[in-house]
């Protein structure tokens, strides 16, 4: 029955992120998997829309970077805890996405560098004119 519920979830869940309510998909993933729900493929959209979605509040409500990734591998850990010994191509992605988690769990964290906020170039001719291009001026 849970199976069921779970399969629902995760077509519901997937339809309001695709459909532009991501908030709502994800809000609808996790209270799947907290009633039980707890299949291959709601493990895995609830791990990639936790790495996604999840972030902005939680980085707001906590001076922790990278919750959203301890989240997204506590996720996906319980779900390859209850299907040890089974095989699927869900489950090796899950594998390959606990693996990548980990390394940027492992990763330091980078230096935020300021950008200048203008990036066009300085004008190069004056108003009325047409813009110069390169190769057309004459040589004398």
């Amino acid at each position: 029955m849970l199976d069921a519920a779970g399969y629902g979830a995760t077509r519901i869940a997937e339809y309001r992120r695709d459909q532009g309510s991501r908030n709502w998909g994800y809000s609808i993933a996790v209270k799947a998997w907290n009633d039980g729900c707890r299949t291959p493929h709601l493990a895995d959209l609830l791990a990639s829309m936790t790495v996604l979605d999840g972030v902005g509040l939680d980085n707001r409500r906590n001076t922790d970077p990278k919750v959203h990734l301890r989240a997204a591998l506590a996720v996906i850990d319980t779900c390859l805890a209850a299907h040890v010994g089974e095989s699927g191509s869900i489950l090796r992605r899950l594998a390959r996405r606990r693996e990548r988690l980990n390394v940027q769990l492992a990763a330091s964290p980078r230096a935020q560098v300021e950008k200048p906020r203008n990036l066009r170039p300085a004008r190069t001719s004056s108003p009325g004119m047409a813009p110069l291009q390169a190769g057309s001026q004459s040589k004398s």
